[in-house]
């Protein structure tokens, strides 16, 4: 990554609620929040809260740089922890047919993939304890809820037949009020 290039890693917000989330900017080894849109520019603050620091960009090419960091930069493993980690939570959320355990599997691996020493894991990502609860409420959040009102409801297509390629459904009076619908 060049001086004035900028790369953006999805926000903790944006895995949730993805129409009104700004990206996270990290540039030099700083990690910047956004704070305002301008005309044809974009300024980003320094996430630290005692710092300072910010940027003006405009797309990925930073045309401002104020302030000075008072604080570590983060390493390349931990950029590489945090993006890895939001991959995680990305996926959990998108792949419901996967488990959180084999997300988590596959996240660990990735990172020992990238070089990443076993005990820097260790000390820098959350456990699978702390993740697992976090992580199975969000995603029951946005998990489909079960219909209240049956009115609509059309079994067509794949879901009609079974396995065998046999009729899924024997009856359906489609009634508004007092719907019967015999299944195999």
């Amino acid at each position: 990554m060049s001086e004035t290039t900028v790369k953006f890693l999805k926000s903790n917000y944006a895995l949730n609620v993805l129409n009104s989330s700004h990206p996270i900017a990290v540039h030099n080894g700083h990690k910047y929040r956004w704070k305002a849109n301008n005309k044809q520019t974009t300024r980003y603050v320094c996430t630290d809260s005692t710092c300072y620091a910010s940027l003006t960009l405009n797309g990925d090419q930073v045309i401002k740089s104020r302030g000075k960091h008072m604080h570590e930069t983060i390493t390349d493993s931990q950029l590489l922890i945090l993006e890895a980690t939001q991959d995680l939570t990305s996926e959990f959320l998108e792949n419901n047919s996967k488990s959180l355990s084999q997300c988590f599997k596959d996240f660990e691996g990735k990172l020992i993939e990238h070089g990443i020493e076993e005990r820097i894991i260790a000390a820098k990502v959350t456990t699978f304890k702390r993740i697992c609860p976090a992580l199975t409420k969000i995603r029951s959040k946005n998990e489909t809820k079960e219909p209240t009102d049956y009115s609509k409801l059309d079994i067509i297509g794949e879901y009609a037949v079974t396995v065998k390629n046999e009729p899924f459904m024997r009856y359906d009076n489609k009634s508004a009020n007092a719907r019967i619908i015999l299944i195999r």
